[in-house]
């Protein structure tokens, strides 16, 4: 309750192609994901999602094959459905960052560009991540992707990987949480 007290003090609004964090506003993430990329399958969940207001914050799937050209194909199903019906929201696809960054490179429609990361190096290279690639990530949302706002990332802490890859170095979870923040806040993106 004290969290919640003392962030009604400090509001973070963030834009994208919509808006979040408005004092008395909600929004969601729709997570269509299917256990082959299916992307009939994938536009199908999307079409359910919306069709109960879900969806606002970010439509984004967990790919189960992470290469340039799937990503490319998800990513065209996703933003076939937001352009179709004009949606003001972001699409995004779940995959390590530097193959994100190839697909829209490439021409691959980009929205939110996603990105595990972790408060410790040891934790971020569990995740096969450096600091460069989030600053090339940076640069590549602002130049290519389809948002209105400057926010263009969108960041998951993996609340405890620290201590499951052991790269907490005695932290306790919560301060490697805070160090997640900390580093995201850095890149100001659009959903952590």
């Amino acid at each position: 309750a004290d969290l919640i007290y003392g962030a009604k003090k400090m509001p973070v609004i963030k834009k994208a192609n919509t808006t979040i964090g408005i004092p008395g506003t909600f929004s969601a993430r729709l997570q269509p994901n299917d256990t082959r990329d299916d992307v009939q399958s994938i536009a199908a969940q999307i079409y359910e999602g919306l069709s109960f207001g879900v969806g606002d914050a970010v439509i984004g799937v967990n790919p189960v094959t992470d290469d340039v050209e799937n990503l490319s194909r998800v990513l065209d199903t996703i933003y076939g459905v937001i352009d179709k019906f004009n949606i003001p929201t972001q699409g995004c696809i779940l995959a390590h960052v530097t193959t994100q960054i190839e697909a829209i490179r490439r021409g691959a429609p980009g929205g939110l560009i996603f990105q595990s990361i972790c408060g410790s190096e040891k934790g971020l290279k569990e995740f096969g991540v450096e600091l460069a690639m989030l600053d090339e990530a940076r640069a590549v949302g602002a130049e290519f992707n389809r948002i209105a706002g400057e926010n263009c990332l969108y960041f998951e802490t993996g609340q405890g990987s620290a201590l499951s890859a052991g790269a907490n170095f005695g932290a306790d979870q919560v301060t490697m949480e805070a160090r997640n923040y900390g580093l995201a806040r850095h890149y100001d993106p659009f959903i952590v």
